[in-house]
């Protein structure tokens, strides 16, 4: 089998996963935007930031793949949709209108928790972002995550999430 990693980062969480889980499984990676055909491989494990809701260079990637290819996406955000059930279904349900039909029947998702530099953020994502702060810090004053984020950096890197993708490699024979 013909595995790949590939990921599309802006501000470099999914990036730092996508090559840490390059050296757990020993599949190489490579930058969304350096692919041009993936109809050689057939398993491909995508990691992408989430910007308004879709993931970043999913489109552009599974239309590069075969359709019997089996796709896996690794979703990484600030938020968690593990902790929210309506969350991770909205998120799945957006990005899979991304995708030809055939990929969805192996489709695998996981949600990974990333990291943000809010004063490094540029241009329009800086002003998306302080417009979602104050939304949500009117509704919750106290909310410390939130005051963390606009105040500076927050970085919820966990690699040790990274180990229930490789397990389920491991499972559908992915890796050995």
């Amino acid at each position: 089998m013909k595995n790949l990693i590939v990921y599309g980062s802006k501000y470099g969480s999914s990036r730092k996963y996508a090559e840490r889980l390059s050296e757990l499984t020993g599949i190489y990676l490579a930058d969304y935007k350096e692919v041009t055909d993936l109809k050689a491989y057939d398993n491909v494990i995508y990691l992408g930031g989430i910007y308004a809701g879709k993931v970043r260079g999913l489109k552009k990637t599974a239309k590069k793949l075969r359709n019997d290819a089996r796709l896996i996406v690794v979703t990484v955000s600030l938020g968690n949709p593990n902790l929210d059930d309506k969350l991770k279904e909205d998120v799945r349900t957006q990005n899979k209108k991304l995708i030809k039909k055939p990929l969805l029947e192996k489709i695998k998702f996981f949600h990974l928790v990333g990291s943000m530099d809010y004063p490094n953020l540029k241009g329009f994502d800086k002003k998306i972002i302080k417009f979602v702060f104050k939304m949500f810090l009117k509704k919750d004053p106290q909310n410390q995550k939130i005051i963390d984020v606009y105040n500076g950096k927050v970085d919820e890197l966990d690699y040790s999430s990274l180990d229930k993708i490789v397990s389920y490699l491991e499972e559908k024979e992915i890796i050995k």
